[in-house]
């Protein structure tokens, strides 16, 4: 009887010679699984430090290892450098396993180059999605969603 405890307290991928943790630590990780309103503060610190910041980079969110960090990179720079004033609000944030998912909507003026368009002091109003796949509590990954079409015309003068 012991021996079927212990198999069952390894769970069915040690038999397969997996190593997998106790199930009484598995019950302990989703025990302290962030609340809502944590996902929200820690969304909206890196909105604020990041984004409304402008410090990418912080190592109290970013994981060390960030895969696209020169995707994120070039975004952040991409948009900084063509609003200046660029602000960001966090609309909403949900949680889903490992993921954040978030929307947002940002304003800005654009006083620098946007890609191929030259600077006319447009302001633009943007809305868009981000999904954050977390590692141990920090960004290990970004997807960053909006579109991009909407906003040209709107610094072209063809659109709200």
């Amino acid at each position: 009887m012991n021996e079927r405890r212990e198999f069952l307290k390894l769970g069915l991928a040690a038999a397969a010679g997996a190593i997998v943790a106790p199930l009484e630590a598995l019950a302990a990780a989703k025990a302290v699984a962030p609340s809502p309103a944590e996902d929200q503060k820690f969304v909206r610190k890196i909105v604020d430090d990041g984004w409304n910041g402008k410090r990418l980079k912080s190592p109290q969110w970013l994981a060390e290892a960030v895969a696209d960090q020169g995707t994120c990179t070039r975004t952040f720079q991409r948009f900084n450098r063509a609003f200046p004033d660029l602000h960001v609000d966090v609309v909403s944030v949900e949680r889903r396993g490992d993921v954040l998912h978030l929307r947002w909507s940002a304003q800005g003026t654009q006083t620098g180059p946007f890609d191929e368009m030259a600077p006319k002091g447009k302001r633009m109003n943007l809305q868009g999605s981000a999904q954050l796949k977390l590692l141990n509590g920090k960004v290990a990954s970004s997807s960053i969603n909006f579109d991009e079409a909407a906003l040209k015309l709107q610094l072209a003068g063809n659109a709200h």
